[in-house]
């Protein structure tokens, strides 16, 4: 730290504690004490060092911005020449392309939008259906970079801003996965946000705030580490997936989850649900992911998992059928060529009897 000459504050940057600067607390202005003090420092030997990590860090992250058609990239229209900003460069932190990836239409097109107007985007809706694939897969066609953070109830302030810890005998903080994110193009999924402690989750509130002509969300500021404030690169963005809409789950379905505060849910302004696929999208993308797979056969898996989920939604049975629970499901037919054993090893062996009994049937009707 180094000590002003005025009044004897200590800090490692002393330029906000005089008259007009964020802190102010002196009796001088800064131009002032530079004339009288034309020798003497501003700012620590660890405050330089810090600065020029964060610029080099700043510096590596540097993208060219790049505007792909929604048309071209994405097989959809938003109207005439509409287009999406990503990307030149591909860093590690851009999502893999999962080329037999299907995008839902709807769902796509805004999460594009919030993309390219800077809208906090909610994307919810049942388990495995696909919100924070979705938003990786778009992701990776732009080459956007993406920080994703599982939330749960035992998540604490510092899991998401940081916290100070001490390395070799010197106290450093150490950001959290929002500063990180904040200050870099870089789109941050909320995942399973609404498990979150609402206490907890109201930190994401002043980062869920557009400022003035929105071409910006809000800075976050870090107590723990002196009042730091961070400021949101242009190209940050936020996206949330969840099972509920942070309104609570009535049926019961997802526990764990929490009733959120209502200020903080209505941030996103953007808001859409992401449904199973239909019975025919479903098929096709078992054919293109399973090249082995009959017409009849995709068909069929299709089928049951429509099935299912009617039953599940009629209150019949107790546990959803995923996407995912699907191609788990076909890959293992695929290697024992037993469908209802396929099933049984993959699934129902660990249901309730009645809710086992009934999807077997159904396996059983559909491939007999």
């Amino acid at each position: 730290m180094i000590t002003c000459n005025a009044c004897g504050h200590q800090a490692h940057d002393l330029k906000p504690h005089f008259i007009g600067g964020r802190k102010p607390s002196c009796t001088m202005a800064l131009d002032e004490y530079q004339k009288k003090y034309p020798d003497e420092e501003l700012v620590s030997e660890a405050f330089r060092a810090k600065l020029a990590e964060l610029k080099s860090k700043k510096k590596l992250n540097a993208l060219t911005p790049k505007k792909y058609s929604i048309a071209k990239t994405f097989g959809l229209s938003m109207g005439k020449d509409s287009m999406v900003t990503g990307f030149v460069e591909r860093t590690q932190a851009v999502p893999e392309i999962d080329p037999e990836y299907k995008f839902h239409p709807e769902a796509t097109k805004i999460v594009l939008l919030g993309l390219q107007t800077n809208r906090p985007t909610m994307v919810h809706g049942p388990t495995g259906s696909g919100k924070s694939s979705l938003v990786e897969q778009i992701a990776a066609r732009i080459n956007y970079p993406v920080m994703r953070v599982n939330h749960h109830k035992d998540m604490y302030s510092y899991d998401i801003v940081g916290q100070k810890k001490i390395e070799d005998g010197t106290t450093a903080f150490e950001y959290g996965p929002a500063p990180v994110a904040m200050r870099q193009p870089m789109i941050l999924i909320m995942d399973e946000w609404d498990a979150t402690n609402p206490e907890v989750a109201l930190l994401y509130q002043s980062l869920l705030e557009r400022k003035g002509d929105g071409s910006r969300l809000g800075n976050l500021v870090l107590t723990a580490n002196g009042g730091e404030r961070v400021e949101s690169d242009p190209f940050f963005r936020i996206i949330a997936t969840s099972n509920t809409t942070g309104l609570g789950d009535d049926k019961g379905y997802y526990q764990g989850t929490e009733v959120q505060n209502i200020a903080f849910v209505s941030r996103f302004l953007l808001r859409v649900k992401l449904d199973y696929m239909d019975k025919k999208q479903e098929g096709e993308l078992l054919k293109k992911k399973f090249a082995s797979l009959s017409e009849e056969e995709a068909t069929g898996f299709a089928k049951v998992a429509s099935l299912i989920r009617k039953r599940f939604e009629a209150g019949e049975l107790n546990v959803p059928y995923s996407v995912r629970d699907l191609i788990n499901w076909v890959d293992l037919y695929l290697m024992i060529g037993d469908a209802s054993k396929a099933m049984q090893f993959s699934c129902t062996s660990i249901l309730p009897y009645t809710d086992e009994k009934i999807i077997s049937e159904i396996v059983q009707r559909t491939f007999s």
